[in-house]
């Protein structure tokens, strides 16, 4: 798979959790049209390639890293106060 270019805007919710809108373009990627045969190919393509997960801090380090550089103070000191309530708390991070 080849990327051909790119473009990103990293922005920042409320709490400051950063998130990014990207646009890639792939070589030979399929174009979308609206036939279903079509949304299906490129539903297929897109699967293949977006994925999600949640990550384990000890493990990924570097993800930590990146995470924890992004993270303002606020949402440091929320995450903090919240696991010195403990997991029974009401609230959420």
């Amino acid at each position: 798979m080849e990327l051909l270019d790119y473009y990103y805007r990293i922005e920042f919710q409320a709490r400051g959790s950063p998130h990014v809108h990207m646009l890639v373009w792939i070589k030979d990627a399929p174009i979308y049209t609206p036939e279903p045969d079509n949304e299906a190919d490129v539903c297929k393509f897109l699967g293949s390639i977006i994925s999600c997960k949640i990550y384990d801090a000890e493990e990924d380090t570097l993800m930590e890293e990146l995470v924890h550089d992004d993270v303002s103070e606020e949402e440091r000191e929320a995450r903090r106060k919240y696991r010195e309530l403990g997991e029974n708390s009401e609230i959420s991070p």
